[in-house]
């Protein structure tokens, strides 16, 4: 076998039918023109090229030749005597069907001896047979043996600028491969084999596939398939091909967009079976790529823009944004340097500063109020203590602590001491049986309590699972773990409602019984 180029075998290949006469091809502006009048048809039809093509059939061009070489002798009579009698003869069929490339040849080649061509070399030059009929382009000579075309030869610029493309061939090879594309993992392995032999065109591979994803005509399943594909190619993009790492950094860039695209196919999706379906298997594809392929930051960029968390996270980084300017602590310490060092200049910048930034509240969770209140009302004691001299360092000589006074101070004698701890052991022999009874409930109650919380949090678990996997749906505004949490402190409101229940009915259960 001869290998032909496919530039120049496209030369000598038929073009396809258009419906014109002769199998006229018409210009680029005339291909989705229909005309509404004769006069515009006619236009379109002068405009139009007819191409001349080589049959291909060596018994069937031997007998166009011998027809041609009969009728240039005997005249028209013979070709109407010939088309009476062989008509029902396949052989003869090029002499009926006048869009066919053997009837177009036969026709050429008779104008052509006509005009007075040879039998091996004619004219070149395109024509017009009929009068505001088409175009003629006659075939090529020797199109097999004289070489490649002037017009066809590639030079080394243009050969280098279309390395890491792809040819028109492969691009169509392609885009036929992702459009049969099913979820099957044989056709998904035949479309990656395919992409990572054509690494050097990764750019281009990616961009042709995310443009498939974000068709809104594809259906889900085509989507979902084509998602399969794009995640064998980055699992497979470390193999040892040239350039095959490429990929990674292709679809880097592309994979918010398609994102975007599968979050507004899921949205439209009306039955909610198949929209958690859908969904699952996308989280279950992002989740395959974590740490191996993409780093934590890149994954949660894409998992909000999935779950359309992405607005809120940008909302948050902007009202998270670092003010331009000079840091406040700067310009305090600027103040205090600029101050002259004096003590009324001291006194005075410290109490701007006390104004300036007031000490915050603290956050006493679970105190008692008398206790919060007696807390209180010592700080406020010791603010007031040490407001006069709030800009100057006390020194150590100045106070006396009092709880280490009465600490060093001598109080009581040896034998008051004796006493109060014979004292203090008759009081434990008598209170031994009420203290381990007290201690054994206190340790059912820490134990239960204990087992509680754990309950609560593999409930928690179970449920950040089932967010997490799609058979539960979030809250509009609310993220995984905010749910959790929330969910989480209203088990814990419910088991403390219930335990102080309890201790109800058991105080009034041993009221009634200290009663009777």
């Amino acid at each position: 076998p001869i290998y032909i180029p496919p530039s120049l075998l496209e030369l000598s290949m038929p073009p396809p039918p258009s419906g014109l006469p002769f199998n006229a091809q018409p210009q680029g502006k005339d291909k989705d023109v229909l005309p509404k009048s004769t006069e515009e048809f006619n236009e379109v039809l002068k405009r139009s090229i007819v191409k001349v093509v080589i049959p291909t059939d060596r018994n069937l061009l031997m007998l166009i030749h011998r027809m041609v070489e009969f009728v240039v002798r005997e005249g028209p009579m013979f070709e109407a005597m010939i088309m009476n009698r062989e008509i029902n003869n396949p052989l003869f069929r090029f002499l009926f069907e006048n869009q066919s490339p053997a009837h177009i040849y036969y026709r050429w080649k008779i104008y052509s001896i006509m005009h007075g061509d040879s039998q091996k070399e004619w004219s070149q030059k395109e024509f017009r047979m009929f009068k505001d009929g088409s175009v003629w382009k006659p075939p090529l000579m020797n199109c097999y043996t004289a070489g490649m075309p002037d017009e066809l030869i590639i030079d080394d610029d243009e050969r280098m600028s279309t390395k890491g493309t792809l040819s028109n061939t492969q691009r169509d090879r392609l885009e036929d491969l992702i459009r049969n594309l099913t979820p099957e993992a044989k056709r998904i392995g035949e479309v990656m084999v395919f992409c990572i032999e054509h690494s050097e065109a990764a750019e281009e591979v990616a961009d042709c596939i995310s443009e498939s994803l974000s068709n809104d005509s594809t259906t889900v399943i085509k989507k979902v398939a084509r998602l399969y594909l794009v995640s064998d190619i980055l699992h497979n993009c470390a193999v040892k091909i040239n350039k095959a790492s490429a990929y990674r950094k292709a679809f880097e860039g592309r994979l918010l967009d398609i994102m975007r695209h599968l979050k507004l196919a899921l949205d439209k999706l009306e039955g909610r079976l198949k929209a958690e379906g859908f969904k699952a298997r996308v989280l279950r594809t992002l989740k395959a790529w974590e740490d191996s392929i993409y780093p934590k930051v890149v994954m949660d960029r894409l998992h909000n823009t999935l779950l359309g968390l992405e607005n809120e996270v940008k909302e948050e980084d902007i009202e998270g944004d670092n003010i331009d300017g000079d840091p406040l602590q700067d310009q305090i310490d600027d103040e205090v340097v600029d101050t002259p060092l004096d003590g009324a200049a001291l006194l005075k910048s410290a109490l701007k500063q006390k104004l300036r930034s007031p000490s915050p509240p603290e956050d006493i969770d679970g105190k008692a109020i008398d206790d919060m209140l007696d807390d209180r009302d010592m700080d406020r004691d010791k603010d007031n203590e040490n407001s006069v001299l709030s800009g100057f360092i006390r020194s150590k000589w100045e106070t006396v602590d009092p709880e280490q006074v009465e600490a060093q101070a001598m109080t009581t004698s040896k034998w008051d001491l004796l006493e109060s701890s014979a004292e203090a052991s008759l009081d434990s022999t008598q209170n031994d049986t009420q203290d381990s009874n007290d201690g054994t409930e206190l340790r059912q109650m820490t134990e239960e309590r204990r087992t509680k919380l754990r309950e609560i949090e593999v409930k928690a678990m179970e449920y950040q699972d089932e967010l997490e996997s799609g058979s539960r749906s979030l809250k509009s505004g609310w993220s995984v773990p905010q749910q959790v949490e929330h969910y989480r402190r209203k088990l814990l409101r419910k088991s403390e409602k219930e335990r102080k229940e309890k201790d109800r009915e058991k105080v009034s259960k041993h009221k009634r019984d200290y009663d009777n």
